[in-house]
């Protein structure tokens, strides 16, 4: 049974929670990082920032699954792996702690417990699986179990989604919606009870590429979004308490270049330009990301003691993809046809 939002209600809602409220930007501590002064290195061994490296294979009976792991999350004994396909609808696989494939979660299709495609999935308190469909606007829920519960209707588009601990949603919402949100706290039915990051002016709509996500370290939720060289902090009731600025120096996209990036990259001169691209974390050692550097999207690390900047891609054959609770994760890409993809889990303390 699809629980239909109050429309209306959430919409009277919102307007009056914007109207009457400050969000916690301005409240929120920024610190600056200077990466354009930093020594550039090659990201040739990635392995100097950790000493506790895991390999899991991404094992299933069909070579071609998983086909591109985008996001991994560990719940328990599992292992949720979010499957970019080059053709048709992204899954939701499971694995075990061992990389065998167990199964994945609901189908491609209209029904109950199907859905058209996966922007992003979550793992609630309870062990229940939320998943985004963007093609049908509307979250489905999934028991412990894997079984089928229920579904909701979305009024407004999201780009990505975590849970909080006390059972509210942290949700990352994209330029295009007309109230500006950037980061909201909501209930379950997606009653948005606070404002917790707004957009600024200077955003371009057009840019739809690198998918933001939430990634979580102990109590604290990192986000980034493309374009924007800051690097925003939530703490465990979705309030936004740091700011992470990076300042790549004068290849650094204006505000006012911001605005326009959609032409600046219809026009080729993105290659110029270097920003923060998909994935960003940081702390008082490290910070960690993928970054647009003269046309390419590459990782980097930068120690912040050393003041070095390592860039490149993570290892020959792969690539970040994500961080849980001090493990950084990146996938590794099969070198020899009868090999799946690998998981590698780096334990670092930012």
């Amino acid at each position: 049974m699809i629980k239909a939002v109050n429309s209306l209600i959430c919409l009277v809602s919102l307007s009056l929670l914007l109207s009457g409220c400050i969000t916690d930007e301005e409240g929120a501590a920024v610190e600056k990082v200077s990466l354009f002064t930093y020594e550039v290195k090659e990201l040739a061994d990635i392995d100097i920032i950790s000493d506790t490296v895991k390999t899991i294979e991404l094992k299933s009976a069909d070579l071609s699954v998983p086909a591109n792991p985008e996001k991994c999350i560990f719940a328990g004994s599992r292992i949720f792996v979010l499957d970019k396909r080059t053709m048709g609808a992204s899954e939701l696989l499971i694995f075990d702690s061992l990389g065998n494939c167990l199964g994945r979660i609901g189908a491609v299709g209209r029904g109950p417990g199907e859905y058209l495609n996966i922007s992003d999935f979550a793992i609630a308190p309870g062990g229940g699986i939320w998943i985004e469909d963007p093609v049908a606007n509307r979250l489905i829920k999934y028991r412990s179990d894997l079984s089928y519960d229920e579904a909701l209707s979305t009024d407004f588009d999201m780009e990505c989604m975590a849970f909080l601990d006390d059972g509210r949603m942290l949700l990352g919402i994209p330029p295009w919606e007309s109230e500006k949100m950037q980061i909201a706290v909501t209930d379950t039915l997606l009653k948005v009870e606070k404002v917790s990051l707004m957009y600024s002016e200077y955003v371009d709509p057009s840019i739809t590429f690198g998918r933001p996500r939430f990634y979580r370290n102990d109590n604290v939720f990192y986000y980034s979004r493309p374009l924007d060289d800051n690097i925003y902090v939530c703490d465990d009731k979705g309030s936004l308490v740091k700011i992470y600025a990076l300042d790549f120096g004068q290849k650094s996209f204006s505000d006012e270049e911001r605005l326009g990036a959609g032409a600046i990259f219809d026009s080729g001169e993105y290659r110029e330009y270097t920003a923060l691209y998909r994935f960003g974390i940081a702390g008082d050692r490290y910070v960690i990301g993928s970054m647009l550097d003269n046309g390419t999207f590459i990782d980097f690390v930068a120690d912040r003691n050393a003041e070095i900047l390592y860039k490149g891609d993570i290892s020959d054959y792969g690539n970040i993809i994500g961080y849980d609770n001090g493990w950084l994760i990146s996938k590794v890409i099969p070198e020899k046809e009868d090999e799946h993809y690998k998981i590698e889990l780096r334990k670092i303390t930012l």
